[in-house]
């Protein structure tokens, strides 16, 4: 398990018109979400508090989104992305 699999998970994959972000924090912070196109235009910049432990964040507002997006989580100093697949 990778260092970015363990702080954050993304589900599910592919998704529809919802996705679900599981975050493990290692204390109360906010995290930047930013999901991004395949030209790495940015779609969405949204920003969550998060709670020290695991965080369940569900973000609904994907209605003109299609095909592969990635995912940029932005925690403190680091970094968390990955990729996944839309589908309608």
């Amino acid at each position: 398990i990778t260092e970015s699999e363990n702080v954050v998970k993304a589900y599910p994959n592919p998704f529809t018109d919802q996705l679900t972000f599981n975050i493990r924090s290692e204390f109360n912070q906010t995290g930047l979400l930013q999901i991004f196109n395949s030209n790495g235009t940015e779609l969405i910049a949204q920003k969550y508090d998060l709670n020290k432990g695991l965080n369940e964040i569900n973000v609904t507002q994907l209605n003109d989104i299609q095909g592969l997006i990635i995912y940029r989580w932005t925690l403190g100093e680091k970094q968390y992305s990955g990729t996944l697949s839309c589908i309608r």
